[in-house]
């Protein structure tokens, strides 16, 4: 408890004076570092009680166990740190500056859980009394016998996981949404008022705004005839389709500037009109009028209420008031259904194909897709795409790193094996129980990868150490002493974690309920593949009796 109070306050320190911004996704990584401070320091505590106890349970046995658990856990829980550095590290390479933040912070953070979880804890604690009596002698007695039975029967526990993963696979991942719901109380006048805003607009087919952006280079001018023209056709094309409220462009007040002009009102009046548009073809005289509009705005004689003053023309349009150079405009739209992310992907091609018919984007002009609804579908896709290659990476990263400490290709492997399959587990229950990728599970994922791999490298790493211990007993003997102490710190903690992440379940935000479902599947998943499956993985493929069979009796004695 100390420990976890002290990463907390180390951690909102580091961010204030770093100076980084307090968003919706780092919020989320002193939840995510709890997790993990809490496997940190059940293995240095578990591991300092037992060897407090064998030496006898006295001040200086209870200190030189301190030392000794730290020593004895620093190639398990230093590989752990690193590779967790690693997979979160990962999205500090990310484009999306919020994505690089959470990268960075998140390194910083998991150095400052090793230190003050797997170290600081065990010094407090070795100042203590210690009891002689283990209170997890039943848990242990029941992992070791589990233990065993993996090494037995390993082609069971194999073919489980290898069926699990198969059937994962062919679910799929889901899709990705954004639903405001997901993030705020259904209750709060927030999302009432977005409720009924959004009822109103369906009852009235009004969808949400949107934008289509016309640039072009910095040297170009979209006054001249053919690119109004096109413009024009494309803006005609998009009313007919109903994809857009009808409100005005640039192009709409060029004509009722030409009959304010034409009935008698102030302004430069063309002279060379084409008779099909109604638009001038003159380029000088086109930047004539537009000046004009830009400097006093413009109305429709015809319709008194068709009026545009200086400051909605500048909305619309980037004129230059002195040459009437026109560089910029937009033309209004509408998103039916922008909380619809497959309709917004496929109403998005759509539009993108409308557009490539009417203009030529490869003569100096561009085109861009705007507004909130299309800001928003793009930011949460472009997160989620970082968010996956992020894991991608970290998951080859971090086995270059397992295969750098462990030197054994097989065991490396096998390692990260179940990691992988957790993830794809994760996903496919997602997608099975209608959960959606966002901002928040999203970051499940990297936590998998993250704290499953630390499970995965406890394990191995375990019977790594009970290997060199006792070359002579065998792989059972070996796989029940690692389930005896680290199988058994290990379980205790991911109930820890899961007890934790249930409390977040009492949360009026659904942002923080949802979190908590998915991060307790994530580590339940995480303690079923690496406790009951893993052994068996290695008792199978890691050739770990072998290679000590292969040796002479002096190298076995110098292991």
């Amino acid at each position: 408890a100390a420990g976890l109070g002290l990463l907390m306050g180390w951690m909102f320190g580091t961010q204030a004076w770093l100076g980084y911004p307090a968003t919706q996704i780092s919020s989320m990584l002193p939840i995510l570092l709890l997790a993990l401070g809490v496997d940190f320091s059940f293995h240095g505590l578990n591991r300092w009680r037992m060897l407090a106890v064998e030496a006898g349970g006295h001040e200086l046995a209870r200190l030189d166990a301190g030392w000794s658990s730290i020593r004895a856990l620093r190639p398990a829980l230093g590989l752990a740190t690193v590779t967790t550095m690693v997979a979160f590290g990962t999205a500090a390479f990310s484009s999306i500056q919020d994505l690089a933040e959470w990268g960075r912070l998140a390194v910083i953070y998991i150095f400052e859980a090793y230190l003050l979880l797997g170290v600081f804890t065990v010094v407090l604690r070795s100042g203590m009394s210690v009891k002689s009596r283990d209170p997890q002698a039943k848990l242990t007695q029941k992992m070791r016998a589990f233990g065993v039975l993996q090494v037995r029967h390993p082609w069971s526990f194999t073919l489980a996981l290898l069926i699990i993963t198969a059937v994962a696979w062919v679910i799929g991942q889901p899709d990705t949404d954004f639903d405001v719901h997901d993030y705020l109380d259904s209750n709060s006048r927030m999302v009432r008022s977005i409720d009924i805003a959004d009822a109103l607009f369906d009852e009235s087919n009004q969808g949400e705004p949107g934008i289509v952006l016309v640039e072009t280079k910095e040297d170009g001018d979209l006054a001249n005839f053919e690119t109004l023209a096109a413009l024009d056709a494309l803006m005609t094309h998009i009313r007919a389709k109903d994809w857009t409220y009808g409100d005005a462009t640039i192009i709409d007040l060029i004509r009722w500037q030409m009959r304010l002009t034409a009935s008698g009102g102030s302004g430069f009046r063309p002279t060379r009109i084409d008779a099909q548009t109604s638009l001038p073809t003159d380029s000088g005289e086109l930047r004539m009028m537009l000046r004009d509009i830009a400097t006093r705005g413009t109305m429709d004689p015809a319709n008194p209420r068709a009026f545009a003053s200086t400051r909605a023309v500048k909305a619309m349009a980037r004129i230059d008031s002195e040459s009437g150079r026109l560089t910029m405009l937009s033309l209004p739209i509408k998103v039916e259904k922008a909380e619809d992310w497959a309709w917004m992907g496929k109403f998005q091609e759509n539009l993108e194909e409308t557009i490539a018919e009417h203009l030529n984007l490869d003569e100096g002009l561009k085109a861009t897709l705007t507004g909130n609804s299309f800001r928003r579908f793009v930011y949460v896709n472009a997160m989620t795409e970082s968010f996956q290659s992020s894991i991608y990476l970290a998951i080859a990263a971090c086995l270059v790193v397992l295969l750098l400490v462990l030197r054994d290709f097989r065991l490396s492997i096998l390692t990260i094996a179940p990691v992988v399959a957790v993830s794809l587990w994760l996903n496919a229950g997602m997608n099975f129980f209608g959960a959606s990728l966002n901002l928040v599970t999203l970051q499940v994922a990297s936590l998998a990868i993250g704290l499953g791999l630390d499970f995965a490298i406890h394990v191995t790493q375990g019977i790594r150490e009970q290997r060199a211990r006792y070359p002579e007993k065998g792989l059972a003997a070996w796989v029940s002493h690692m389930m005896g102490h680290t199988g058994s710190a290990l379980f205790a903690s991911g109930i820890t974690d899961i007890l934790g992440f249930s409390v977040l379940m009492l949360s009026i935000m659904p942002m923080f309920t949802m979190f908590s479902k998915v991060m307790i599947a994530m580590v339940f998943l995480a303690l079923a593949a690496c406790l009951f499956c893993l052994p068996a993985l290695i008792a199978l493929f890691g050739g770990l009796e072998r290679s000590i069979k292969s040796l002479k009796p002096t190298e076995t004695k110098a292991l």
